[in-house]
């Protein structure tokens, strides 16, 4: 059982890294955060209490931290490549190494 908490504590600190560096505010006054909370809270495993589907939640929130990486690498991707100006003669030349007369 602590081993499944600490796989969850990981998984929600990861997914609320990739929420942090886009959106720049609290992570914890997002709605996003006490949804997650609420979740993980309801399907929690005690003796009492069994989730119905404990790796099915873990999965979910792999999968949604993972979508949330790529979106990041994505958006990084497109600022650095595509939103820069056209390539002159010059730059290019720069670029690939060669020295221009």
């Amino acid at each position: 059982m602590t081993t499944r908490f600490n796989e969850t504590i990981l998984l929600v600190r990861s997914i609320c890294h990739s929420i942090r560096t886009q959106v720049k505010a609290d992570v914890t006054k997002t709605s996003l955060f006490n949804i997650m909370k609420r979740i993980i809270r309801q399907n929690e495993i005690t003796d009492l209490k069994l989730c119905r589907a404990p790796d099915e939640l873990k999965f979910i929130g792999e999968c949604y931290g993972t979508y949330l990486e790529s979106g990041s690498k994505h958006h990084h991707l497109i600022t650095k490549h595509y939103l820069k100006p056209e390539f002159n003669v010059k730059r290019t030349a720069d670029f690939l190494g060669f020295k221009l007369p």
